[in-house]
This record gives structure tokens, sequence and C-alpha cells, in this order.
């Protein structure tokens, strides 16, 4: 269930950057970042060292954040479309166990 909530946020965040929606951006920002950096904190604590979904949470929360401050969204447009495949990465994986 956690996997569902986790995945809905990055596609939250994914859809906000490619849509230019200013809707709760500096809150999902906050917790994509810790999300990020606790997914590498805990990793780098277990001797692996490559979390790519952790560090795409860390780029996208600094993408919210400067698009927040008034960025132009359209530079972080890739930035929307690794996070949306992630989420929807994760999300097909807590599903079918894989």
């Amino acid at each position: 269930m956690i996997v569902f909530i986790l995945s809905a946020i990055d596609l939250l965040a994914g859809s906000l950057l490619l849509l230019n929606l200013n809707l709760l951006l500096n809150y999902i920002a906050v917790i994509i970042f810790f999300k990020g950096f606790f997914s590498v904190i805990s990793s780098l604590g277990l001797g692996y060292w490559w979390d790519w979904m952790g560090w795409i949470d860390v780029i996208t929360a600094i993408a919210l954040a400067l698009f927040s401050f008034g960025f132009p969204a359209s530079i972080f447009t890739y930035v929307a479309y690794i996070v949306i495949f992630k989420g929807s990465y994760s999300m097909l994986r807590g599903l079918f166990n894989f």
C-alpha cells in the first residue's frame, strides 16, 4: 500500500512539472526531498552506492523548488518525464511483485 502512495506522489510531482501547475508545489517538493534523502542515506548505509530512484527524487525536489521560485518549467521537462516513468515503474512493480 505504501508503494502505491509513494508512486502516486511521484506521478503527481511529474504531472505538476509537466503541466506547469503550482498546486501545493512546496509541500510536494519537501515530501519528495525527504523521500529521496532517506532512500539515498539508507542505501549508503547498506553499502549500495547507486540508488537511482533516490537520486531521481532528490533531483525532482530541486526541480520543484526551483519551479516554485520562478524558474521556467520548460527546462524541467525531461525531469518530469523521468519521474513519471519512475512512478509508473514503481507502481507496476508493487502491483505485480517483480
